[in-house]
């Protein structure tokens, strides 16, 4: 057993090495997603930008974060001028298949409706909120029946074009709205990036659905696949990437 494990370790190690543009540094996309990546004008940080940092250090691949805004990733990426999109999943990327190639998963969001403590709403679908006030974000779409109880108008859909989570939460705790649809990991950010405190909010519904992340690569870089699999897989099962979100949303 041990003669393989370490067989297929020399084996990703090789492959490495003998990749020819494994010493030019690779271009990842820092597109903003407070805590998975956050740009506050100097550095780079958050969940996702450190997980990076670690596979950097432990892989010996050196990996420029670079912050872009959605709409220049998505074209430089299929140019290959960013050849890693760490924050990822085929789904949202299906028009752009013939240039991509994708890691194991590291990590899942899910989406939820925050009330106000105390609220006495408990949400089992839709249904339960007909007539009420949801905070959403602008140009999100959301499952579970929702969507089609904003279009028939069953409850009120209240977008935000600024701000996002974070106006979001400000709407929730002022009582403008009775609730929120927003990241999970987001809200926890936020709450405690804004100083308010959690005890004050509570998650009256979960989604069914549930989003996997994967690093997308450019397949100009598909040969490093199995590197960054290693790397992701120690990190998972060392705890490395459950402390980055603790780090963040604790």
């Amino acid at each position: 057993m041990f003669s393989k494990t370490f067989s297929a370790f020399c084996s990703v190690v090789l492959l490495y090495l003998s990749h020819p543009l494994s010493a030019a540094p690779l271009t990842a996309a820092a597109v903003e997603w407070p805590p998975y990546q956050i740009y506050d004008g100097q550095e780079v940080r958050g969940i996702v930008s450190d997980m990076l940092a670690e596979i950097s250090h432990r892989t010996g691949l050196a990996i420029h974060s670079e912050p872009t805004p959605m709409k220049r990733m998505l074209s430089d990426f299929r140019d290959g001028r960013t050849v890693i999109d760490p924050v990822s999943n085929p789904a949202w990327r299906s028009s752009d298949q013939t240039v991509s190639c994708y890691t194991l998963p590291y990590m899942q969001t899910q989406d939820v409706i925050l009330v106000r403590k105390g609220s006495r709403l408990h949400v089992s679908s839709a249904a339960d909120l007909h007539g009420k006030k949801l905070g959403c974000e602008l140009g999100y779409a959301y499952a579970d029946g929702f969507d089609e109880a904003f279009r028939q108008q069953l409850i009120s859909r209240e977008d935000v074009t600024t701000g996002g989570v974070k106006a979001n939460l400000m709407r929730l705790s002022s009582g403008r709205v009775d609730g929120i649809i927003v990241n999970r990991l987001a809200s926890d950010y936020w709450i405690r990036e804004t100083g308010m405190n959690p005890d004050d909010f509570e998650v009256a519904y979960t989604f069914t659905g549930y989003s996997e992340l994967f690093i997308r690569l450019h397949t100009s870089q598909q040969a490093l696949l199995p590197v960054f699999n290693q790397a992701l897989t120690e990190l998972k099962n060392e705890g490395v990437i459950d402390r980055l979100i603790q780090k963040y949303t604790r």
